[in-house]
């Protein structure tokens, strides 16, 4: 059985989260991720068409906005987020 389709509504502000897919918000920065390795970071904000997330690690180009990311159905973003736990976090 397949785990159900990601909607925006699904994260909430403090939700902890990993990039699973590529990034892109030209020409400020390209950020890769991966299911399993991508970089994480925490919702800072989330809405039904948008999710804010502020990244762990620096991200050069997104300086201008405080380290986060905006992910939003109105740029055609796919839903790129994945659910982590802590213990996920701290084992890397």
């Amino acid at each position: 059985m397949s785990k159900p389709t990601p909607k925006w509504t699904d994260f909430k502000t403090g939700d902890r989260v990993r990039l699973t897919d590529t990034k892109e918000a030209f020409p400020h920065f390209l950020l890769e991720g991966n299911p399993v390795t991508g970089p994480t970071g925490t919702v800072t904000d989330s809405h039904d068409e948008s999710v804010w997330v502020k990244m762990d690690e620096h991200v050069p180009g997104i300086e201008d906005w405080d380290n986060e990311i905006q992910f939003a159905h109105q740029y055609g973003d796919p839903i790129t987020l994945k659910h982590i736990d802590t213990k996920e976090v701290s084992d890397e």
